[in-house]
């Protein structure tokens, strides 16, 4: 049985969220994500009509981690899902790039880089969603160039070789790892603090010893990124650091 994904909107006082049926779930579990909010995970058979009212006994809970996860956004300068960056900060490479915004109705937008650190977006200022399609492209860029060689700095060092690296946006994984060795890197590593990257790399590049999380997995990892438990905690909400309106 696959999982199936429905979206249940505000009603009662209670917070949008979506329901994921999941064959692997024993029981009810909430998450709040930074970015996607609130989701409840059921088992196939529970009765769907007893959801509310488990989201309703955990109302106190969630809109407090709702509140913190706004505030840790507020603070990593990441702004709202429909506010345009205005700066693009690529803590884990200690790069930064400024955005200049130049309306011009009526125009095909456009994204040109400088040398000096400065991006100019010129064009359409409706066309939200071509804006986010260009930083993106832009973004997986200097992902692709920057990403790979610390990479392979690290396969150097720790003789756990990748077979490929490829970088793509995912929507709420830093990186995965098949068994034939190929590594996939979320271009959202760029925004993470340089320990919480190399972490992420470090992590995949185990996962090459291990597909899995298991006791061997977890004390290769700390053996190569002390305090490994505390970064994959900050890691869990990290996407913070991303700006929101890149989706």
């Amino acid at each position: 049985m696959t999982q199936k994904e429905f979206r249940i909107d505000s009603a009662g006082g209670l917070p949008a969220y979506r329901v994921r049926v999941s064959p692997r779930a024993r029981q009810v579990l909430l998450k709040v994500h930074p970015r996607d909010g609130l989701c409840v995970v059921v088992p196939p058979d529970f009765d769907p009509r007893l959801i509310p009212e488990v989201v309703a006994r955990r109302k106190d809970w969630i809109s407090e981690t709702m509140a913190r996860f706004r505030a840790e956004r507020d603070q990593a300068g990441c702004g709202a899902a429909d506010e345009p960056p205005i700066l693009l900060d690529f803590r884990a490479v200690a790069e930064t790039w400024q955005l200049d915004y130049a309306p011009r109705p009526g125009q095909a937008l456009k994204l040109t880089a400088n040398s000096h650190g400065r991006l100019l977006v010129s064009g359409e200022p409706t066309e939200e969603e071509a804006l986010r399609h260009l930083l993106r492209a832009f973004i997986r860029r200097r992902a692709t160039a920057l990403l790979p060689p610390q990479v392979r700095a690290l396969a150097a060092d720790t003789g756990l070789c990748p077979s490929r690296i490829a970088v793509r946006f995912q929507r709420s994984r830093w990186g995965s790892c098949s068994a034939a060795g190929h590594v996939n890197l979320n271009a959202k590593i760029l925004f993470l603090p340089p320990e919480l990257a190399r972490h992420v790399l470090l992590h995949e590049l185990c996962h090459l010893a291990h597909l899995n999380h298991g006791p061997d997995f977890h004390a290769l990892l700390a053996g190569l990124s002390p305090g490994s438990a505390e970064l994959e905690r900050r890691l869990s909400r990290a996407m913070v650091y991303a700006p929101a309106f890149l989706g």
